[in-house]
């Protein structure tokens, strides 16, 4: 009986003792110090990207009414990257750095078939961007207001005529000037863009003289466009 007594105690106390075991921590560990903080991504502190673009020139030419534009004939290709810093939710600045052609297609006079004003710009733009709308994981909707610097290291002047003189021993003849004296190599734009995530329309409006004072007329100032970003 005191055998029974004493086994009976025994397992009261193994009762008690067995919940303290199964409440005590054995490893502790702090998730979220193990957490690495993303800071790169399309709507995060920093993303990068690369975009190409197409347009084309509006307007007629200034200055000479001897000289015009060909409506519907001049355009732009344009080929960059970019970065963007997250200011806020609303806020974030965009710089970038581009590569662009240019093509001024001017009038016709006599036995030509074009005359062409050609560049090959580089350039550096900053804008501030102001977002709207919902955004996943994706640039989204937004406004771009901004200012570039671009310098064409290249321009020409391609003119390409078709004499009607059956005696020549040429059907066409192609013309090209190169280094031009009257056009001016460092200009400046201010633009603006409306993004809806991977397509931008771009409208840009060029605030110096791309023709100096060694010719009579200027060309038209603004451009409109479709952008493509690739890193959308």
């Amino acid at each position: 009986m005191k055998i029974n007594y004493i086994l009976y105690s025994l397992l009261i106390a193994l009762a008690g003792i067995e919940p303290s075991f199964a409440q005590s921590v054995m490893l502790e560990q702090h998730v979220d110090q193990d957490t690495v903080s993303r800071s790169f991504g399309r709507n995060r502190k920093h993303f990068a990207g690369t975009f190409m673009g197409f347009g084309t020139i509006l307007g007629d030419t200034e200055g000479d009414s001897s000289v015009s534009m060909r409506q519907g004939r001049s355009s732009f290709f344009q080929y960059g990257g970019y970065y963007k810093l997250k200011l806020s939710k609303t806020f974030s600045l965009v710089g970038s750095g581009s590569y662009r052609y240019t093509k001024f297609d001017l009038g016709v006079t006599g036995d030509q078939v074009y005359n062409r004003l050609v560049t090959h710009e580089a350039l550096a733009e900053c804008a501030l961007r102001t977002n709207y709308g919902r955004r996943g994981d994706f640039i989204g909707n937004y406004l771009e207001i901004g200012v570039s610097g671009d310098y064409a290291f290249i321009d020409k002047n391609k003119v390409k005529t078709k004499p009607d003189d059956p005696d020549l021993t040429y059907q066409t003849r192609k013309l090209v000037f190169s280094n031009l004296s009257y056009i001016e190599k460092l200009n400046y734009s201010a633009h603006v863009r409306l993004g809806f995530n991977k397509w931008v329309l771009t409208a840009d409006y060029r605030l110096s003289d791309i023709i100096n004072d060694n010719n009579t007329y200027n060309l038209p100032p603004m451009a409109v466009g479709v952008r493509f970003d690739v890193g959308a």
